[in-house]
């Protein structure tokens, strides 16, 4: 067993602490005891989330974004989680008990024992205007106040900030424990205290990835307010449960705050991550956690003063719209090159990878806030292009044909046991539309030459291979999944088929745009590529549908948000027809969509009533979390998030992509609002909705 430790005395303050009763406001929403289901928050900034338990101490999960690895059972790549620096073990006695030799064991109370009911005055409160989330409570005659940052401007580090008081005098110890589960191998930790005349306390662990690939560390510092620090204890018993703690008597009244610094890295992006680790916190520890919350602060700030959106007539709806922006806001991050997951940084259940939820739901509404960020996507998928040129040769096309679920290195990584990789192209259109999107909004010419249109032209290139020509000159697309996934290798889906014909265009118009001479293919097959119908007119979801239960949204999408089909009599028959053959079981992201496209028509009580279709029965818990489906608890579901927000902003407010920017035209008020203003929209502009 090793320890080590230094002496001094606790800064303590003698005032008597209150825990805060928090109430909602328009930036916050509040957990309290009372309710039936319990939907965590995640923290997030694009490079690691940390899905928080309501216990706050224990139980997290700190989830990276783009580091793949092969777990044991599985055939295709997912996500690595870190070594979480936030977990914490709290035991808390007696001061006439704190006598013998290891007493908090003997004798103490432990949180991570304890159950929720038993915790008093238990509350937490989420703030997304600021990022954080508070959890108080009082346990054995201890109050105590955990409040959690992501940081959004540091983005391998995050801080926990503490505060004790005692209610009458109590002796507690708290532990920082750096372990993993399996499949993760321990590897070692290790401790430092000493840097030149500096004391700061530097607690690494690291691990190797399930297969070894990686080495992953995560290094913990405890910060306390005052000049004289706490003795701190080191122990590695070989047991891959190392710990850094301390103990403290406080008598009634008395406080204590003291910050845990936690950064995170992996040999993905460094060569030596326990030395990057240790170093970030030195400089989080040297600059000072308030200061460093300060700034995290001031990051968000800086966004809400941007971009914002209010509406007059629906509070609470507008709370809704304000949490989407923050969490899409957390799962991607300007700094990066990564995209997101369709659950975010949260709990996901396709490994952390990039599908169309990315490309089609989550970018053009991230794009429509923060176009910054919403570049570090279509970086993802450039970065990926020439793998994405592979797949297509492989498969007998030319052009590039991106995965349906892109890892690391853009290769295919769909379970065998789904049709769904060889045959669920329209994910090519969804990501060559995402960067036309951007030429829209930003109008961003040189950005265009260099990345737009050369992808844009693979793409195009793919859909001249895979299209084939009838004997009367019409194109069709056979053998495909389309967005509806209950539909398996079928003809002419009307959503695939739909996306192909726009994604054709925008590349013909790119190219007279940088001044290239477009393939005239391109808008040869966009002209005469089959959308079927039946013979009142409805669109036919592809040549063999009969009327079947269906997954998903398909027809309905290439009236909104593809606007293939604008006649606003055929986009009600297809509203009418499909909103009933959705499965109940499946994922809420469609009727944001339906009610993108009923906003289109001008129909104000329906874009309301499937707008909130698509939003009520999926808000579960105190947090009101967007969840996968009505009758499952999830972390927040990113591409519902994404689908409600261009429904509001693309349907309610009107817009459009155009070759000229964002257009607004026909928006659409729903019934019993008074008003909407769109405050720093795509490229900084303000709309109004009356």
């Amino acid at each position: 067993m090793n320890r080590i430790g230094f002496y001094s005395v606790f800064f303590t303050c003698l005032v008597i602490f209150q825990l805060t009763i928090a109430q909602e406001t328009e930036w916050t929403r509040v957990a309290k005891p009372g309710y039936d289901i319990y939907a965590p928050v995640t923290l997030a900034n694009g490079k690691y989330g940390i899905t928080i338990s309501e216990k706050a101490f224990s139980d997290n999960q700190i989830q990276l974004n783009g580091v793949f690895d092969i777990f044991p059972g599985k055939m295709v790549e997912s996500s690595i989680a870190a070594i979480d620096f936030t977990n914490l073990e709290l035991i808390v006695m007696d001061p006439k008990e704190a006598t013998t030799e290891r007493a908090d064991f003997l004798k103490g109370k432990s949180l991570s024992s304890a159950s929720l009911n038993s915790l008093e005055d238990w509350q937490q409160e989420f703030n997304f205007r600021e990022g954080w989330l508070n959890t108080q409570f009082e346990f054995e005659g201890l109050q105590v106040s955990h409040t959690l940052y992501a940081l959004k401007h540091m983005i391998q580090t995050g801080i926990v900030k503490l505060t004790f008081t005692a209610r009458e005098d109590r002796f507690f110890s708290l532990k920082n424990i750096l372990d993993v589960d399996y499949p993760y191998q321990f590897n070692e930790s290790k401790y430092l205290h000493q840097l030149r005349e500096r004391r700061i306390p530097l607690f690494t662990a690291s691990a190797h990835s399930p297969t070894g690939k990686y080495l992953s560390a995560t290094t913990s510092s405890f910060y306390f307010e005052g000049d004289n620090p706490p003795h701190l204890n080191y122990v590695d018993d070989d047991k891959s449960k190392p710990y850094l703690g301390f103990e403290k008597m406080l008598k009634k009244g008395e406080s204590l705050t003291v910050y845990l610094i936690g950064s995170m890295a992996t040999t993905e992006t460094y060569t030596d991550p326990i030395n990057e680790t240790a170093r970030l916190n030195i400089y989080t520890f040297l600059t000072g956690p308030e200061k460093v919350i300060r700034q995290h602060k001031q990051s968000w700030e800086d966004f809400w003063q941007k971009t914002d959106i209010v509406i007059k007539g629906a509070p609470e709806i507008n709370k809704d719209v304000r949490l989407m922006m923050f969490m899409l806001n957390s799962f991607v991050n300007s700094q990066t090159q990564l995209s997101t997951a369709c659950m975010g940084l949260g709990r996901d259940y396709w490994g952390y990878k990039a599908l169309w939820d990315a490309d089609f739901w989550i970018y053009p509404a991230l794009l429509l806030i923060n176009p910054e960020s919403a570049k570090a996507m279509l970086e993802y998928r450039w970065n990926r292009l020439e793998q994405a040129k592979q797949n297509a040769a492989a498969h007998g096309y030319q052009g590039a044909m991106f995965p349906w679920e892109s890892g690391a290195s853009g290769e295919e990584q769909t379970s065998l046991l789904y049709l769904t990789g060889p045959f669920q192209h329209h994910i090519t259109s969804d990501v060559g539309l995402a960067f036309w999107r951007y030429f829209s909004v930003t109008q961003d010419k040189e950005w265009l030459e260099e990345r737009g249109y050369p992808l844009l032209k693979e793409v195009a290139d793919f859909w001249v291979s895979r299209a084939e020509q009838n004997d009367d000159g019409k194109y069709e697309i056979r053998n495909v999944v389309g967005s509806d996934e209950f539909a398996i290798n079928v003809d002419n889906d009307a959503f695939t088929n739909g996306g192909a014909i726009q994604v054709l265009k925008a590349a013909a118009k790119s190219a007279e745009l940088v001044g290239r001479e477009p393939d005239p293919r391109w808008k040869k097959i966009a002209n005469n590529l089959e959308i079927r119908t039946f013979p009142d007119g409805t669109v036919r979801e592809h040549d063999t549908y009969e009327g079947e239960t269906i997954k998903q949204a398909d027809v309905n999408l290439i009236g909104f948000p593809l606007d293939v089909i604008t006649d606003k009599d055929i986009v009600h028959k297809n509203l009418d027809y499909y909103e009933d053959r959705i499965t109940p079981s499946g994922p809420n992201m469609s009727y944001a969509m339906f009610a993108g496209a009923a906003a289109r028509t001008g129909d104000r009580e329906k874009a309301l009533r499937l707008f909130e279709k698509a939003l009520l029965p999926y808000k579960k818990g105190p947090f009101k979390i967007l969840s996968l489906g009505t009758s499952n608890i999830s972390t927040y579901f990113g591409t519902s998030a994404g689908g409600l927000l261009q429904a509001f902003i693309l349907g309610f407010g009107g817009l459009h992509f155009t070759e000229d920017g964002l257009v607004q035209k026909d928006p659409c008020l729903p019934q019993g609002w008074q008003s909407i203003q769109y405050k720093g929209i795509g490229n900084n502009q303000n709309f109004e909705v009356k």
